[in-house]
């Protein structure tokens, strides 16, 4: 199987949330850093993750347009029912023949611009949203750029609870 293969039958994967988005923690007095009353759908999703990204200063609050005005970020589950938080940014690489230049229009097309290039493997880049206050979907945006001849796979960048230890004293 093919690395976008690979990449898209991993995004199919995660569902996203309906009715509920995160925003990020913010300074007080901002919707992120008083989680106020959480909507009617965050009872249903996994208790754990949801407490862990409390405690980290993320708010679960009921989309609505207001609301992502704010910033706030989509929320997936992914095929074990574990929550993620969408960043906006996507890991993206480009199939070797690619150019800067072909690379930075294909980008500008989804609204997106390269954020940094990672060492670790040739055209490979971290990218987002070229104005600094939208959010995009990136699961959709992934989706998208994965259809592209240029792109060998796009993967979002998702924000995951990672559970605390529990040390025995």
């Amino acid at each position: 199987m093919s690395d976008k293969e690979t990449s898209a039958e991993k995004l199919d994967d995660l569902k996203r949330v309906e009715g509920v988005s995160a925003v990020p923690p913010g300074p007080p007095g901002t919707v992120g850093s008083d989680p106020g009353r959480a909507p009617q759908a965050v009872s249903m999703l996994p208790r754990d993750d949801v407490d862990n990204f409390t405690r980290a200063g993320w708010a679960f609050v009921e989309s609505t347009s207001r609301v992502n005005q704010t910033g706030a970020r989509a929320v997936f589950k992914d095929s074990d029912g574990h929550l993620k938080i969408d960043s906006g940014n996507l890991n993206v690489r480009f199939a070797g023949e690619a150019s800067v230049p072909e690379i930075e229009s294909l980008l500008k097309e989804h609204g997106l611009l390269i954020r940094r290039q990672l060492g670790f493997a040739p055209n490979l880049y971290t990218v987002g949203p070229s104005q600094a206050n939208a959010v995009t979907d990136s699961v959709e945006t992934a989706k998208l750029l994965t259809t592209s001849q240029k792109v060998e796979y796009a993967e979002p960048v998702l924000i995951e609870a990672l559970g605390g230890r529990n040390l025995a004293r």
